[in-house]
């Protein structure tokens, strides 16, 4: 996909309304918002990282944008969060952290592969960290 000059304020804020209408868009940082990005590349780790959040966290997911020379998202949910030693592993195809869910509740394990190949083709990086207080906040890093 060929990356096309977006204003990442108003496309965000698009995106994360159209995948889920509660969650909301935080942006802090004074750096330009004017971005060259794979807009349905962006657009589909959003998706991902947006559903994973309101799958296994609590609550409404939250993003928070900061924005200096990189853009860095963060997709923060309360959910019981990734251990330590599972983060790299939830990006591997086919890697569920409970593997007693059914397909039909837990999902296929394919939804953070996606994330990190797209991330990996578009020269973003994306990382797991535990949340302040508790869940999961996947960072999500868009460099200049």
């Amino acid at each position: 996909e060929k990356p096309q000059e977006v204003d990442l304020r108003a496309y965000l804020e698009e995106i994360v309304g159209r995948i889920d209408d509660a969650a909301r868009v935080r942006w802090h940082g004074s750096g330009p918002a004017l971005r060259s990005v794979a807009i349905g590349s962006l657009r589909r780790v959003m998706q991902n990282l947006l559903a994973n959040a309101r799958q296994h966290g609590a609550g409404v997911p939250e993003v928070v944008v900061e924005s200096q020379r990189n853009v860095t998202i963060h997709v923060q949910d309360r959910g019981p969060g990734i251990p330590k030693e599972s983060r790299d592993a939830v990006f591997q195809p086919f890697f569920r952290l409970d593997r007693s869910r059914s397909l039909a509740t837990g999902g296929s394990g394919l939804g953070l592969a996606i994330v990190q190949q797209l991330c990996q083709a578009h020269g973003w990086t994306i990382e797991i960290r535990e949340r302040d207080g508790g869940g999961t906040d996947a960072v999500l890093t868009i460099c200049r």
